[in-house]
């Protein structure tokens, strides 16, 4: 994005020329205020009244341009912005002890089971013991499958010289 792009995200629209005469703030409301700040002054000029209520209206776009800046970092997830960095994987390092115990149970299982298998003689318990794998197969899927609804992929890192931070862009004055 090149920085007139970025200047014209941000810049302030003004009125066209029949809509100039209007005022954020209430004049009569300034007018009077005025008078009681400074009594000795007497009844302010219509175009002082309009120029206070453009100068409070500039100032409150501002505000709110640098409010929405803000509230758009805050929404920002930390492990997409180009500097952060992971140093521990926990889900990564979780997923790893899940498949070494699930390996190691798997060991204990097919022990077990060539232990019945050469114990069973009738064909009865050879039905249950498939179906018992069948049964451990899909637990197996299953989980897999939720594992890796809850993975996510590889994040691109951005060097620091790709920054498109606004808060690091020149401000326009007008």
């Amino acid at each position: 994005m090149s920085v007139e792009e970025q200047l014209s995200e941000t810049e302030v629209r003004t009125l066209p020329a029949n809509q100039s005469d209007f005022t954020l703030l209430n004049a009569e409301l300034i007018a009077k205020k005025i008078q009681r700040a400074m009594p000795e002054g007497g009844v302010p000029t219509p175009d002082v009244v309009a120029m206070i209520s453009r100068a409070a209206e500039h100032k409150l776009r501002g505000m709110l341009v640098k409010l929405a800046v803000v509230a758009e970092h805050r929404l920002e997830p930390l492990r997409n912005h180009p500097y952060y960095r992971t140093i521990d994987d926990t889900r990564r390092q979780l997923r790893f002890v899940e498949e070494v115990e699930r390996l190691e149970y798997e060991r204990r299982e097919s022990r077990e089971k060539e232990a019945l298998i050469r114990l069973s003689k009738s064909k009865g318990k050879d039905k249950d013991i498939q179906r018992a794998d069948q049964e451990a197969a899909r637990n197996r899927d299953a989980n897999a499958a939720a594992i890796a609804a809850l993975g996510g992929g590889k994040i691109n890192k951005k060097p620091w010289s790709d920054s498109n931070n606004p808060l690091d862009q020149p401000v326009a004055s007008g």
